[in-house]
Order: C-alpha cells, then sequence, then structure tokens
C-alpha cells in the first residue's frame, strides 16, 4: 500500500498539487457545514417538542399560516 502511495506522489510531482487540495479541503468545509446545520435544527426541533420545556411554547406559538 505504501509503495503504491509513494509512486502515486512521484508521478504527481510535476503537477502542483496545491489546487487539487483546495478543492478537496473547500469540499470537507462545506459538508461540515452541513452537517452542523442539520445537527443544530434536529437539535432544536426534539427541543421544541419536549414538554419539559413550556416557555419555549410560550415564545414560540404556533399561529395558522394566512
Amino acid at each position: 500500500m505504501a509503495a503504491f502511495a509513494n509512486r502515486a506522489l512521484a508521478s504527481l510531482g510535476g503537477i502542483d498539487v496545491t489546487n487539487i487540495v483546495n478543492a478537496i479541503v473547500d469540499l470537507m468545509i462545506e459538508r461540515a457545514k452541513q452537517e452542523l446545520t442539520i445537527a443544530f435544527f434536529n437539535r432544536f426541533k426534539k427541543y421544541a417538542e419536549d414538554p419539559r420545556h413550556p416557555e419555549f411554547i410560550i415564545l414560540f406559538q404556533r399561529q395558522p399560516m394566512c
């Protein structure tokens, strides 16, 4: 496995890998943001539906849509 990685890196010797690394990092950052957003809203929904938090229901009453 290590030999394969060494050969792969050696073949990339003439290529600037900075752009590739930056693209991968950008994808990872975007995915992390998505995961954090999903986790936040899941916890928010769970908290909102928990009857142990009546103050939440008072502060954020459901109103009918017109």
